[in-house]
């Protein structure tokens, strides 16, 4: 009798292949959407110092100027948010930071004369 398919043994040896295949790219999957919230998160901060210089063309002072919405980057929900971004603004002078929402490294700030910085973790 010739019968067709296939045993249990292979079966469960495919099922650990792909479990061993998952587990090793799974983390490689989250350092990437990681980096990817960080990048909108650097992307929206100048975005946000685009518009306090044109507050400062406009009325000769940073202060007042807004950047709405103030979240990044999200399905658009404010409550998804991956970084908080507050605005320090003087009439000469602005800082940008961006603060994960989950309370984790790294912290990025952009000043007013285009530096950045970013506070890595311990």
């Amino acid at each position: 009798m010739n019968n067709r398919g296939f045993t249990l043994l292979e079966l469960m040896v495919v099922v650990g292949i792909i479990a061993i295949i998952a587990s090793l790219a799974y983390p490689s999957y989250q350092d990437y959407i990681g980096t990817t919230y960080q990048t909108q998160a650097v992307s929206d901060m100048k975005r946000c110092a685009l518009e306090l210089e044109r507050q400062y063309s406009n009325n000769f002072t940073y202060s007042g100027g807004q950047c709405t919405p103030l979240w990044s980057p999200s399905d658009g929900l404010q409550s998804n948010a991956q970084f908080n971004l507050t605005i320090t603004a003087t009439p000469d002078s602005y800082v940008i930071t961006a603060t994960p929402s989950s309370g984790n490294c790294p912290i990025f700030s952009l000043q007013a004369d285009g530096s950045e910085s970013t506070t890595k973790c311990p």
